[in-house]
């Protein structure tokens, strides 16, 4: 498994392998992903993978709760498992979905915040849009 190591996290995937209904057999990725609006909680973005299908789960940042699942082949492979940068989501026009997070990187200093594909985003509100 390629989490951040936590206990928190190694929970997150347990909680999202019961929520699939699959076992330690699949392979697993967890990332914190940090809310972008004050006041919300942080979350996991948990990607499974077993043969040819996958999922990726956002889950509580105990690791208890399943906010959000969806079927995706590349589950514990997906772009964001290995990118350097922090994961970031904040419900807007970049990313309608806890399980496309944005990138949020720094360019001169200043944080700049990135697409899927390490592509720059405009300023501006990052909020609903």
């Amino acid at each position: 498994m390629r989490d951040s190591g936590s206990a928190e996290s190694a929970r997150a995937v347990e909680t999202a392998r019961a929520s699939v209904g699959v076992g330690p057999d699949a392979e697993a990725a967890a990332r914190l992903v940090m809310r972008l609006e004050p006041g919300r909680e942080p979350y996991f973005l948990v990607g499974l993978s077993l043969g040819d299908r996958g999922w990726v789960v956002a889950v509580s940042s105990d690791g208890t709760a399943v906010r959000q699942v969806a079927e995706d082949p590349a589950g514990a492979r997906s772009w964001w498992v290995d990118v350097p940068e922090e994961l970031v989501w904040a419900p807007g026009t970049w990313s309608r979905s806890p399980l496309y997070p944005l990138r949020r990187g720094t360019d001169g200093g200043r944080a700049v915040l990135l697409d899927h594909l390490g592509r720059r985003l405009p300023p501006g509100p990052v909020g609903p849009g």
